[in-house]
This record gives structure tokens, sequence and C-alpha cells, in this order.
């Protein structure tokens, strides 16, 4: 977090671009920060904090906003902006590192990439920002080096172990001895665990609170409250159910747009070769649903088919007309005609940025969080 998101991922005050040209206008700027707080309507919640204004709300940057920033909306807002797509590809060979270092799994070839593309990665920018000039060391802080020790790191200590030990860290001036202490307590309760089958009795985890604890009349009638008090509402339940919608967010319309999914159909990729067999593959779309319709159906006994019903998605779909070159990002203008599929053809939903008279899609989902379609299911 404070290697990436609050060192690396900042501005550098008092530095001028020297003999290149990667600055950008107050006005520029303006407009990127329109377009990245704008973008937190029609973002779902879950996907992470709402975006500040970048230009004007600095204050409100977190580490957890300038992360979700940086790995989806800035790649949309900043493309096209720079002088030279030198710098705006710089930028996206860096998300695409921090993206591969963010996997669930990663192998061992994955890691060389890693090591190697930091390697390249800060080459070109000691070329780009620093120019080998003294007067701009301030953009050469420590960080910048550690990047390139982010490799040996992962193999010394997986994500999962890395997760597994936070809770050790209660010394900033001994780290390493609670890290140890830790690890030692938590060997010896599963040696006594397993030694003496007391898994339930040794059992750390959480248990789930009981939903009896109140007795509740019922409600003569709907109530609904004034603004001020909704909000106040949304603020008492963000801290115990850890939601990432922030004050910032309180104090504007909270309402998020997420009816807009990425759904997968068979195609007949033939279907323009009225002589040539049927042959389907799997192709990826992307729309606003609509509706979801359940429909009942009969029993069929000559054919020995029970009743049954059959749940459909009505989908408003958009006319994708460019992709992102490297990342899973997808632009378009304007909707198209409507898809009635079936509702498990529905994976996952998708966020969408508007900048410069069109939307760009973006999926924060992966294999592990998404439904997947499986030939013969």
């Amino acid at each position: 977090m404070h290697l990436i998101w609050e060192n690396v991922s900042r501005d550098y005050k008092g530095s001028d671009t020297g003999r290149e040209n990667y600055g950008l206008s107050a006005m520029l700027w303006e407009a990127i920060g329109s377009a990245s707080a704008a973008s937190g309507s029609t973002i779902p919640s879950a996907f992470g904090p709402r975006s500040p204004n970048i230009a004007s709300e600095k204050v409100s940057w977190t580490a957890d906003s300038r992360s979700f920033w940086t790995l989806f909306v800035a790649l949309i807002v900043l493309k096209g902006r720079f002088t030279h797509d030198k710098y705006y590809n710089h930028f996206v060979d860096f998300v695409e590192l921090i993206n591969k270092c963010l996997q669930y799994e990663i192998e061992q070839s994955e890691v060389a990439e890693v090591r190697e593309g930091f390697i390249c990665w800060v080459k070109k920018y000691e070329e780009f920002y620093y120019q080998h000039n003294p007067s701009h060391l301030s953009a050469c802080p420590l960080t910048i080096h550690a990047l390139l020790h982010i490799a040996d790191s992962i193999v010394s200590a997986s994500p999962r172990y890395c997760r597994f030990i936070q809770p050790a860290f209660k010394s900033r001036r001994f780290p390493f001895a609670s890290i140890n202490r830790f690890i030692l307590d938590h060997a010896r309760l599963s040696h006594i665990r397993i030694l003496y089958d007391a898994t339930d009795a040794l059992s750390l985890g959480t248990t789930d609170m009981e939903d009896n604890h109140c007795a509740f009349l019922p409600s003569s009638r709907i109530r609904t409250f004034e603004q001020g008090i909704t909000n106040k509402i949304i603020g008492a339940l963000c801290t115990p159910y850890d939601s990432p919608i922030g004050a910032s967010a309180r104090n504007q319309d909270d309402s998020c747009d997420a009816t807009f999914v990425r759904y997968q159909l068979l195609v007949d990729i033939n279907a323009r070769a009225h002589n040539r067999p049927l042959l389907f593959a799997v192709q990826t779309f992307y729309g606003r649903l609509m509706h979801v319709v359940v429909v009942n159906v009969g029993a069929i006994p000559s054919q020995n088919i029970p009743a049954t019903h059959v749940v459909l998605a009505i989908i408003r779909s958009c006319k994708v007309d460019e992709h992102h070159p490297k990342l899973d990002i997808h632009y378009y203008s304007e909707e198209g005609a409507l898809d009635v599929v079936d509702v498990t053809t529905v994976q996952c939903l998708v966020g969408r940025v508007y900048d410069r008279e069109r939307w760009a899609i973006f999926d924060r989902s992966d294999l592990l969080s998404r439904a997947v379609y499986i030939e013969g299911e």
C-alpha cells in the first residue's frame, strides 16, 4: 500500500518536465478530475471507493481510492491526454505489472516477468522523469528503487502467507520479533489442536452472531426518511460492514448504476454462409440488464418433460466499437438491440466511465469471481 499507492502513484511538486513533454495543462487536469468524480455514479459500489475529483479534492485521496483510480479509472481518463503516447504506454505497463502481482496465483515464469518488467519500467522512468538530471532527483524516491525487489519479495513470502502474518505486526520498532512470536504461538496451537483433537475448542475464528437477540413487532406502515437521516444511517452502516462508501461519497448522490453486465453467448461464426455447417464459438458481450423474467413451463407428458421454469435476462446490448490493445477495457458510444438470454449466461457486473463523448467499460472480476461457460453443461 505505502510502496505503490502513497509513494509511487503521486505528484512530485516543484519539478518541471525538463527535456520531456509529459505535462498536462490545468484545463486537461480539470477535465480528468471531472470525469473521475462522475464515474462514481456508473461504477458499482462493490468495485471500490468512489473516486474523488483528483484536480480539486486532493484531501479526499486515500491509498484505497488512489489504488482503484490507478488500476481502473486512470486507464480510461488518461488515454489520449498526453502529447506523446509513450507516457501513457509507460503507465499501462506499470498497471499490467501491478495486476500480475495481485493475482491469486502466480507461476515462477510470471515472477521472472515481473522482475524483468520492473527493471525495464524503472529504466524508462529514469529516462522520462529523472532524465539523469540532478535537479530532478526529487522524482526518484527510494520506493522507485524498491519496485526492483518486488519479485524477490513474492518468492520469499507468498501473498497468502503475507496475509496470514499481517496480525503479527504489533511493534513498529521490533516487527520481526512480533512475527517470530506469532508464528511460534500459531505452531504450538496447531500442535495441541491435532494432538488432543481440540479443533473446535481452540478455534480462533469468529462465530456467527445470533439473530434472535431482538424481537420486533410488525410495522404498521413503510417509513421513508429525509435525506439527512438517510445519510446518517448509511454512515452508521459503513464501519461495521466495512463498506467502501466513504465520507466523501455520503455527501454526494450515493446511487450507483449497477445494471450493466458482462454476458457470453454461443454465436454461429458461419451465420452469413448458408451452405456451411453450424459452428458455434463463445463470444463476450456487454449490456444493460433491463428485466429478469421467470417463465413457468408446463409439463409435456408426450416427451416425458416435467413442469419447470426458465429464468431469462433481457439485456440492451452495447455496440462496442473499440477494445484496449492490452487491457480488458472496451468502448462504445451507443446501445444496440435487445438480447433475451438465459440468466446463467450473465457473468458479472461491470463498471463504466464516461469520457469524451463515449463510454468505457471495465471488468474487475476474473475467472475466480465470475460465471464461466463450460462446454457440455
